[in-house]
């Protein structure tokens, strides 16, 4: 693992305490919140409400508020949790959790200096004769800067008719032409891959919707903005410019900044998350933007709040798609929600990538090592270079959703399944029936296979009995109901009988007291868990595959991994649940 990634998910800062005002409360919900807020910071912190932030989550179906500390002020991790346990006490709050800003990886590409050539149509890449052939090259060259298109069938779907339109109903388009995909990401830099379009073509960067929701302006674009750029053009860039092509060449793209470089940190940069810029980007995407797809290359630990709002987009047709992750050996959320397609990555051997997240989470895989991206040299000249991340297999994903759209014609779509299944199954479904193998034997945790475009765009679209019998016409699983289900969901690998045992060893109890040790504070203990290496190693282990005697667990948590957790900045209330 890279040095620079061995703190991927620590170091948290918290950044709000978000809560649910009760719908019976009359008069100002806001008014009520600051009330509750000042008891809980009398009876947690023994400290005044002056200067604290109350404000309305904007795009909440229901009462939401965030609340922040006063400005240029940090809330310790422990006095977050406590003050968090604490508005949970308070009369009329039916909901509080913290939200927490972490790093995530979010590699600086050095771009190397590339003819701006036109690029080749399809049926010349080298390893295609042509496209009526429908096996995908078994490995293609890393060092061609098309490698990742083509090891996924791209060049050929670009070249899919539509199918007939049925009565009605528009034609569909090719390329991803009129699709709309929201772009939270670090914001953008202007790269001929992004801004230069044929002759007459309006640039389909929409900077008209462009948003910053680390700054709170109308401004995604600025200088740390690589990391978007690089996926940018992955997604959507066009074929004019000579470097990148993206998955869906005629596709729009609004770009939304949700995080931003934490200072001191050595290139390659780790870049400062949080939950919040991502809920309302997501918020801002589905009911203002008009996005249709939502390709999100980032990610952490769990958030009610973020959870809500991607529910609410899936609901409304929107197709979220989420990486699942890098070096944490633990697939994150939002890639971890069910609704969301989780996407891992392999390499241009067609074998799995090492450096993903991987679990039952992941639907499915793409090209994410040394995929080719559009950056700037040193001396800030446009180019291309190479880098690793599922953040590219998720954003080639995210192109091909748009494409699948735009083939079928989204409103066609809405039509066909209204009332049955949101498009999001649909896609889910397709996409993992129409994959491609790895080299070898399928791994454990990548998903279905590697997905194939062409496929996607040119397999029958299934009926609502297909749907119906693969399980994907059903509203998605409850949630956890009881506290070791909530941490058994970040190890599914795990058996619970393992996990129970090294949490009990972890918490030193009784294996019958977990869930009533638990209750309540069972979303912090995960916090802990997963923004700590050395607990989720410990807790995630996998077990042993013994020839002769089968399946037996990895050793209980040792007593380093106790003095870990007793380290960790712990609330009061869970300390207390500890012996």
């Amino acid at each position: 693992m890279p040095e620079q990634n061995a703190n991927i998910l620590a170091e948290p800062i918290c950044e709000a305490i978000t809560v649910v005002v009760s719908t019976r409360v009359g008069g100002d919900p806001g008014r009520v919140v600051r009330r509750r807020l000042a008891t809980a910071l009398r009876l947690t912190l023994g400290r005044p409400v002056t200067g604290w932030h109350v404000r309305r989550v904007r795009g909440s179906d229901q009462p939401e508020y965030d609340i922040t500390p006063p400005d240029g002020e940090h809330l310790p991790v422990a006095d977050a949790w406590d003050l968090t346990y604490m508005l949970a006490e308070q009369p009329d709050i039916v909901y509080a959790e913290p939200s927490f800003r972490v790093l995530q990886d979010a590699e600086a590409v050095p771009a190397e200096t590339l003819p701006a050539a036109p690029a080749a149509q399809p049926a010349a890449l080298p390893g295609f004769d042509s496209c009526a052939d429908d096996t995908p090259p078994a490995s293609v060259d890393p060092n061609q800067l098309d490698w990742a298109p083509r090891l996924v069938d791209l060049p050929c779907a670009w070249e899919l008719e539509p199918p007939p339109p049925a009565p009605g109903f528009a034609r569909g388009q090719r390329r991803g032409k009129g699709i709309r995909v929201g772009h939270p990401d670090s914001g953008y830099r202007r790269h001929p891959d992004l801004f230069e379009e044929p002759a007459g073509q309006p640039v389909r960067v929409l900077t008209a919707l462009e948003r910053d929701f680390v700054d709170k302006d109308s401004k995604a674009e600025n200088p740390d903005g690589g990391h978007g750029l690089n996926t940018g053009g992955v997604l959507m860039s066009s074929d004019v410019t000579g470097f990148v092509v993206g998955a869906a060449p005629e596709a729009e793209i609004v770009p939304l900044r949700v995080t931003k470089p934490r200072f001191g940190l050595p290139a390659p940069v780790l870049f400062d998350s949080g939950a919040r810029a991502l809920r309302d980007a997501i918020r801002y995407a589905v009911n203002e933007a008009d996005c249709h797809v939502i390709s999100i290359s980032l990610g952490w630990f769990g958030n009610w709040s973020l959870h809500q709002a991607i529910r609410e987009a899936v609901d409304k047709n929107v197709i979220v798609i989420a990486a699942s992750g890098n070096y944490v050996k633990l697939v994150v959320w939002p890639a971890a929600y069910p609704e969301v397609i989780a996407v891992a990555g392999c390499d241009a051997q067609r074998k799995p990538w090492w450096g993903a997240c991987t679990g039952p989470q992941v639907a499915v895989t793409g090209p994410a090592a040394r995929v080719w991206v559009s950056g700037f040299t040193a001396a800030g000249l446009p180019g291309a270079g190479q880098s690793d991340g599922t953040s590219f297999a998720t954003a080639m994903l995210a192109g091909i959703a748009a494409l699948w759209l735009a083939h079928h014609g989204r409103d066609y779509l809405l039509h066909r399944y209204a009332g049955h299944a949101t498009l999001s199954a649909v896609f889910r479904h397709v996409v993992q029936t129409t994959c491609d193998d790895f080299a070898g034997d399928r791994p454990s945790g990548y998903g279905a296979g590697i997905y194939n475009a062409r496929r996607i765009l040119a397999t029958p679209l299934p009926s609502v009995a297909d749907l119906a019998f693969a399980g994907l016409a059903a509203p998605a699983a409850p949630r956890p109901v009881t506290p070791v289900d909530t941490i058994a969901a970040a190890f599914p690998t795990v058996p619970e009988d393992v996990l129970r045992r090294r949490l009990a060893a972890l918490l030193q109890v009784e294996e019958a007291e977990l869930d009533a040790r638990l209750a309540g504070v069972e979303q912090e203990l995960l916090f802990q868990i997963a923004t700590n290496p050395a607990l989720r190693e410990q807790l995630g282990a996998p077990v042993v595959d013994v020839a002769a005697g089968g399946m037996i667990p990895a050793a209980a948590p040792a007593p380093e991994a106790q003095a870990t957790l007793s380290a960790a900045p712990l609330s009061d209330t869970l300390r207390s649940r500890i012996k």
